[in-house]
């Protein structure tokens, strides 16, 4: 059975992040892939998680990782927010490799719900 999970940058920032969390076997997307099927077949997770997902333009992409990071702690700052996206070896917009903390609120003000940050 071949699972299509979610578009590959997407599972690629799931694995980038779960690698950061600390010490421990580091996770790879097949791994990843492997432990949500689990939770699936174990009635422990929805069965849609490895339904495939449809496919986003970058910005929308951007802008749901933004938007993460930011929902996550709450209490980061834009700057913190830029840091975090360069650690992540995540790129600007433009394709850049340095965040700015406007781009940043570009981000989040194109978002749903802005959110109210301090530079």
């Amino acid at each position: 059975m071949k699972v299509e999970w979610t578009s590959k940058a997407l599972r690629d920032d799931v694995v980038r992040v779960l690698n950061l969390r600390g010490p421990g076997q580091a996770w790879t997307v097949e791994r990843l892939r492997r432990a949500v099927r689990r939770l699936v077949r174990e009635a422990l997770a929805e069965p849609r998680l490895i339904e495939r997902a449809p496919r986003q333009p970058a910005q929308d992409r951007l802008s749901t990782l933004v938007h993460g990071i930011a929902l996550a702690d709450p209490d980061m700052t834009l700057r913190e927010i830029a840091a975090q996206l360069e650690a992540m070896h995540e790129p600007t917009p433009r394709g850049g490799r340095r965040w700015s903390a406007s781009s940043v609120k570009n981000l989040l003000d194109r978002g749903r719900s802005p959110v109210s940050r301090r530079a």
